[in-house]
Formats: C-alpha cells, structure tokens, sequence
C-alpha cells in the first residue's frame, strides 16, 4: 500500500538496490562454498554458443555447460552466475548452453569467451565454379583469398591446392568403404595439442564411409577457434586416375592468418597415413612460400 503512493522514479531505485544487494550476497555465498584462491575476473558478455551435431562414437561431456563454463569469479558455476542468467533472460539476451569437446587437453582456458565462428553452409561435395576458366566442376568448398585454407579441389589456385592422397588398393583397401573406415580410425587417434595447436580438441561431426565422406571440427584451446576439415571421395567419370584418391580441404573460420596449423593438422594426418601405406603428401612449404612466409612459418 506504501509504494503505491511512492514516486515511480524512488520505486526503481529501491528495486535495483534489492537486486544489488542480492546479486552480492549470492556471490559472497558462492565464495564461501567454493576454493579460496578463487580470483575475482570481470564479467564479460560472450557469444552465444551455435548447436553443435552429435560426436559420432565419441563419448559427450555429460556436465551441462555455458560457453563461459566457470563462476564468473573464477570458481564453478555459482548461485550468482544463475542470478545473472535469469537476470540476461529478463534483459531478452539469448544465452545458450554448449560443450566443449570432451578430448581437449586442458580445462585451463574454459573461462574464456569462445569464438567459434559461424559454420559455413557450403561444405561437403557440390558443383563448383572455376572463376578463371568460368567452368562448372563437381568439389569442397573453394577456399578464397585468404593464407589460412587448403584444398585438393580447387583448380587454378597454386597459393591453396595441395594433392590428393590415395589409399594403398593392392595392400587389401578395395573400395571406398574400407578406405574411409581407416580414414576415421586414423583421425580418432588424432592427438590433440600436437605441434601446439588443436589443443582444445576435436569433433567428428559426419562420418559416411560409404559415400566416402568425412567432417571434423577442430578447436583451438585458449580462444575455441574453429577449423573444418573435410576427406572425399569424388568419382571422376572422365578417368580413372582417381579411383582411389581422397580429397582434402582444411580451413579456418575467423581470422586472416591461421599462423600454419592447417598445415600442420594436414601434415600430421598425412605423415600417419603414410605409415599405413598410403600416397599421402603433406603441405610442402617450398611450393607454397607465400603461405609459409605470411603465416611466420
């Protein structure tokens, strides 16, 4: 009956100090519940997390999580991060939870806003245009301009192109099906954080040995870049000089330079496809030095 007769503006400030005062008392209730060398870090909106597939025959992170997983204080998530959540749902802002991928090497960065990029809406096997001969052909997404793509498909692109790799067929690789169920057990032991990069992991996120298709998200470990990377099978009507090649295109998301970890995430599969026999190059840094010398390598 009180406040009815209470000017709007003193109405609103007493409601914010109630909220104030119950944001601080959860935090300091949070603190004492939690370890106490937790630093206190400032609050820092991040994007919302995009939906990511399921891992196929891949164990998920079972803990329900925010792109910024950790207290906003540095602890586990808390009764004043739940306080803020409600209080973004009243604000109107999206926020969505996510998971981080279960075989990154470190948790040491997940309080980090993520930048994963939008997932582009062009990958797999579709018909292409060849921008110099204006000529239709059937292969990955083109990587455009920018140093920090490879692919196996695009034509007339010296700065990009690498080679296909191609399935050892007299060493009892008969079809395609037998060669990409190789492929796939070859990159679910790949090993996050070697040559310092993929550290935060990896997602096989389509897998159809027999259609001869494979796609994968990998993340960088501080910042949640994303890189796709995709292997397939493109039959060539017109020879049969790829009857047993892979097709490869590795690529970055954000950014302008990707500082060689297509490279090195392409050369690292390779090296280990080559120990099974396969015809499997590399990226040769030598055919490819503008790449090499913007990128630091």
């Amino acid at each position: 009956f009180f406040f009815r007769f209470m000017r709007p503006a003193v109405v609103m400030m007493i409601k914010v100090l109630f909220i104030t005062v119950v944001f601080v008392s959860a935090t300091l209730a949070s603190a004492l519940v939690t370890n106490s060398d937790a630093v206190t870090k400032p609050i820092i909106a991040t994007k919302s997390c995009p939906k990511l597939p399921p891992i196929e025959q891949q164990k998920r992170n079972n803990d329900a999580s925010l792109c910024n997983r950790r207290s906003f204080f540095g602890g586990p998530t808390s009764a004043a991060a739940a306080l803020l959540l409600a209080a973004s749902v009243g604000l109107g802002v999206a926020v969505e939870p996510c998971e981080a991928f279960a075989n990154k090497i470190s948790d040491k960065y997940d309080d980090r806003p993520k930048q994963r990029g939008s997932p582009p809406k062009d990958l797999g096997i579709a018909k292409r245009v060849d921008v110099i001969e204006d000529e239709e052909y059937v292969g990955l997404k083109v990587c455009g301009p920018k140093p920090n793509c490879f692919s196996s498909t695009d034509r007339n692109d010296g700065y990009h192109s690498i080679p296909s790799w191609k399935w050892p067929a007299k060493d009892g690789i008969d079809s395609v099906e037998k060669a990409f169920v190789q492929l796939e057990q070859v990159l679910k032991e790949y090993q996050p954080g070697q040559n310092n990069i993929d550290g935060g992991g990896f997602q096989i996120v389509k897998s159809d040995p027999k259609a001869g298709y494979l796609y994968i998200q990998y993340q960088a470990l501080k910042n949640g870049y994303i890189d796709d990377f995709e292997l397939a099978f493109i039959k060539d009507d017109d020879s049969n000089s790829n009857s047993n090649a892979v097709q490869i295109r590795s690529s970055s998301r954000l950014g302008y330079l990707d500082y060689g970890v297509n490279a090195k995430r392409i050369n690292y599969i390779a090296a280990t496809l080559r120990e099974k026999k396969w015809d499997a190059p590399g990226v040769d840094f030598s055919t490819h030095q503008s790449y090499a010398s913007q990128n630091g390598i």
